[in-house]
């Protein structure tokens, strides 16, 4: 079509729409001749046939991107990165203080079986600083809690999750499916990869983000990606689901409070809050 109006919607990188008229479009600049640089990193690999590779390996898709995040958040979801615990949820935590440690432990504690607890392993690097305590839990939701609270294993574990992180200052879950887990911070992706030491995970599929905040902080809960709860289906491999956009207690944008918006479907529970974040 030579005459009349064109458009094409651009990807969220492009951030707009391109307007064509006639024979003008040959003044636009061409997609790679102009660095729009409000665009975020992404990037995602999964081994069909279940073999698990190594969190090296996403952690390399994400270094030509580096321009596309400003340092401001950046992570890693791993799936089938914790065989010897597959059949318990395992929750990451950070904790501003040791106390603040014990105190939530004492919640896990209560409501869960406890199968094992640790630091999650980190390498000093000059990139990454002003880290929190992390630690992950391999947690069973108590059945003498199911039975009193008549709930399902997921709707407690989102129940709980969610307590924590409303009302235990200086505490944050973030991170809660079975044999999965996230790995986030405020820094390149790249360096939270190795702050992670994500190479001596293995795993049947990996996704990664770096941020690009224009407008908001960065902070060390809301980098993405954002887990809650991992479901599961069958094929001849068993995958998981993370729901990209799924918020926690605290918005993403502004890490203040927000109301939680419970959703459930066949495939996940989401959380979304009602603030734009």
């Amino acid at each position: 079509m030579s005459n009349g109006v064109h458009f094409r919607v651009g990807n969220r990188a492009e951030m707009g729409v391109l307007f064509f008229l006639g024979k003008d479009w040959k003044r636009v600049k061409k997609e790679g001749q102009v660095r729009i640089p409000s665009g975020c990193a992404i990037a995602a690999v999964i081994d069909r046939d279940g073999e698990r590779m190594s969190g090296k390996t996403i952690a390399n898709a994400m270094k030509p991107m580096h321009n596309r995040s400003n340092g401001l958040g950046g992570g890693f979801a791993g799936y089938g990165i914790y065989p010897d615990f597959r059949e318990f949820y395992a929750l990451h935590l950070f904790f501003d203080s040791r106390d603040t440690r014990k105190t939530c432990e004492a919640f896990l504690k209560e409501y869960f079986e406890i199968a094992h607890a640790e630091v999650i392993p980190t390498r000093k690097i000059p990139a990454i600083t002003d880290e929190p305590i992390i630690w992950r839990y391999f947690v069973s939701p108590l059945r003498s809690m199911l039975r009193n609270l008549q709930l399902d294993e997921e709707a407690f574990v989102v129940r709980d999750v969610m307590k924590i992180n409303t009302e235990t200052d200086g505490a944050y879950v973030f991170s809660s499916g079975k044999n999965m887990g996230t790995f986030k911070a405020v820094g390149f992706p790249e360096d939270v990869a190795v702050f992670y030491r994500l190479e001596e995970y293995q795993g049947y599929s990996w996704t990664a983000h770096g941020r690009y905040p224009t407008n908001t902080p960065g902070w060390w809960g809301g980098a993405h990606p954002f887990t809650l709860l991992i479901a599961r289906w069958s094929t001849t491999v068993r995958y998981h689901l993370t729901m990209p956009t799924a918020a926690s207690s605290r918005c993403s944008a502004t890490n203040a409070p927000c109301k939680p918006i419970l959703r459930s479907s066949p495939i996940s529970w989401t959380i979304s809050c009602g603030c734009r974040g």
